[in-house]
């Protein structure tokens, strides 16, 4: 049998990317909890109240998604 040495992996580097994404979730949260009072919003159909946070919530959970598919739709046209 021959002895194998292992070598360690190096150390995961995090990306600009990754703290820049990190940044701009903390900023997110606290402007969501900052903002906690109750407001009406329109639909093209209707009116709603809500918290305010529950609103933000939705609309960055809506620019999230929309932002992926956009770059999974461009990577895949590649």
């Amino acid at each position: 049998m021959a002895d194998e040495i292992s070598t360690p992996p190096p150390p995961k580097r995090t990306s600009l990317r990754t703290w820049g994404l990190v940044a701009a979730l903390i900023l997110a949260i606290v402007f969501v909890v900052a903002n906690s009072q109750r407001v009406e919003i329109d639909f093209i159909l209707g009116k709603a109240t809500t918290s305010l946070v529950f609103a933000l919530l939705i609309a960055m959970l809506l620019g999230f998604a929309i932002g992926w598919l956009s770059a999974r739709w461009r990577a895949h046209r590649r």
